[in-house]
C-alpha cells in the first residue's frame, strides 16, 4: 500500500517539478516578450526560407491561415491593447510552454512512483498467496503526454471562454448603444457614434469595437472601406441585431437620416422583447443548467474515492495511471466532463440574438 506520507511526497515532487519548469518557461517567455518585433520577423523569415519542408508547421504562423485568423478574432475582443502579431505569438508561446512543463513534470514524477504492486481478489477475504498475483507495471509515457495535450488546450479554452463572455456581454450592451443612437439622430452618423462611444463605460466590451466603427465613419476613404469597417463590427458582436444596426447606419450615411430614429427605436424594442424571452428561458432551465456545471465532476470524484477505499490507493493509482485501460478511461471521463461543462456554460450564456 502507498502510505499517506508517500502520496504527499508524490504531490510535493510534482509541485516542485511544475514550479521549477514553469519558472524557467516563464523566464524564457518574458525575455522573448521584449524582443523587438522587427528582429522576430526577420528571424522568422530566415527560418521559413531554410525550412521549406516544414511548411505545414509554418502555416500556423501564416498571416492568412484560418487558425491565426480565428485566434486574432478572439484576441480582438478580449485584448486590452490589441496587436495581431504580438497577441498571436503570446498565445502560441503559452500553449507550447504548458505542454512542455506538464509533460516533463509528470514524466519525472511518475518515474518515482512504485512499479510493483499486488492485486488480490477484492471480492474474497482469502489471503493465500495463490489468490494473489504480482504484476510489474512499467512507466508508461502515454499518460504524461496525454495529460500535457489536454492541459495545453487550457490557454485556448481560457481565450475562448473570455471571448464568449465578451460576445455575450457586448450583445446586451448593443441594446444600450441602439437606444443612445436613437436619441442622437439629429447629429450625423459619425458624430452620433463618437458621442455614444463617449457615454459607454470604459469597462464595456463593446467600447473598443464601437470606437473603431466611429473612426471608420469619420475618416473612410471609399465605400469599400466603410463596408469593411461595418462588417468588422458586426462580426465582433456576432448577432443579427448587430448586422441590422450597421445596415441602418450605412443606409443613413448614404441616403440620409430620414426614418433613422424610428428604425432604431423599433430595433431597440425588438431587442428588448428578445432579452425578456431569453431571461424567461434561462429561469425555467436554471436547475438543469446548474446540474450540468458540476454534477458530472461531483459524481466522478465520489466514484474515484469509493474505488480508492475499496481497492486501496496503491492498486487504484497503478491501475488508473499505469495501464492502457485505466488511461483510456481517465481520458474519456475527463473529456466528457469538460464537454458537459462547456455545453452547460453555453446554455447558461445566451447572446442577445434570434435562435
Amino acid at each position: 500500500m502507498i502510505a499517506l506520507a508517500d502520496l504527499l511526497g508524490y504531490v510535493l515532487n510534482l509541485s516542485f517539478h511544475l514550479l521549477t519548469l514553469g519558472a524557467v518557461a516563464w523566464a524564457i517567455y518574458m525575455s522573448l516578450t521584449y524582443v523587438p518585433g522587427n528582429y522576430v520577423r526577420r528571424v522568422r523569415s530566415q527560418v521559413r526560407d531554410k525550412a521549406g519542408k516544414l511548411k505545414p508547421v509554418f502555416d500556423l504562423f501564416n498571416k492568412d491561415s484560418k487558425f491565426r485568423n480565428h485566434i486574432n478574432k478572439m484576441n480582438y475582443m478580449v485584448s486590452k491593447n490589441y496587436d495581431k502579431d504580438r497577441d498571436y505569438y503570446k498565445f502560441v508561446a503559452k500553449t507550447v510552454s504548458v505542454f512542455v512543463v506538464v509533460s516533463v513534470s509528470l514524466l519525472l514524477t511518475v518515474k518515482q512512483m512504485p512499479t510493483d504492486f499486488v492485486v488480490g481478489d477484492p471480492f474474497s477475504n482469502m489471503t493465500d498467496s495463490e489468490n494473489q498475483t504480482t504484476t510489474e507495471a512499467n512507466v508508461n509515457p502515454v499518460f504524461p503526454i496525454l495529460a500535457a495535450l489536454v492541459l495545453s488546450s487550457v490557454p485556448y479554452l481560457r481565450l475562448r471562454y473570455k471571448y464568449g463572455v465578451a460576445r455575450v456581454a457586448s450583445s446586451y450592451e448593443l441594446l444600450e448603444v441602439v437606444r443612445l443612437m436613437a436619441a442622437e439622430t439629429h447629429l450625423s452618423v459619425s458624430a452620433a457614434l463618437v458621442y455614444v462611444n463617449s457615454q459607454i463605460k470604459d469597462s464595456s466590451y463593446i467600447k473598443k469595437p464601437l470606437k473603431n466603427l466611429s473612426q471608420v465613419f469619420v475618416s473612410y476613404a471609399d465605400e469599400k472601406e466603410l463596408a469593411s469597417g461595418c462588417k468588422e463590427f458586426s462580426d465582433a458582436i456576432g448577432t443579427v441585431f448587430a448586422v441590422t444596426f450597421v445596415s441602418l447606419l450605412l443606409y443613413a450615411q448614404k441616403e440620409g437620416r430620414d426614418g433613422l430614429e424610428e428604425s432604431l427605436f423599433s430595433l431597440a424594442d425588438e431587442m428588448e422583447r428578445q432579452r425578456m424571452a431569453i431571461l424567461d428561458a434561462k429561469t425555467s432551465n436554471k436547475d438543469a443548467i446548474n446540474l450540468g456545471h458540476y454534477g458530472n465532476l461531483f459524481v466522478y470524484v465520489i466514484t474515484s474515492l469509493s474505488m480508492i477505499a475499496f481497492l486501496g490507493p496503491s492498486v487504484f493509482f497503478n491501475l488508473q495511471f499505469k495501464t492502457d485501460f485505466g488511461l483510456a478511461g481517465f481520458t474519456i471521463s475527463f473529456l466528457l466532463i469538460a464537454v458537459s461543462y462547456v455545453v452547460s456554460k453555453l446554455l447558461d450564456r445566451l447572446r442577445l440574438d434570434y435562435y
